[in-house]
């Protein structure tokens, strides 16, 4: 069964692309090292800002 993919997401100041994916919850990050771009899981209590969250996430 598909969901629905909603996707909701941005950047912040410090270069680093978010994203929270509403139908498993989970929520990334992209930060640029260098070795180039990496893709790190983050939970919402390691610094997720809450306008990637949509209102009933926050």
């Amino acid at each position: 069964m598909l969901g629905h993919f909603s996707i909701y997401w941005g950047w912040d100041d410090q270069d680093r692309a978010w994203v929270y994916n509403s139908d498993d919850g989970r929520i990334w990050r992209w930060e640029q090292t260098g070795e180039g771009w990496q893709k790190i899981e983050s939970r919402r209590n390691d610094g997720t800002p809450d306008w990637v969250l949509p209102d009933y996430a926050r």
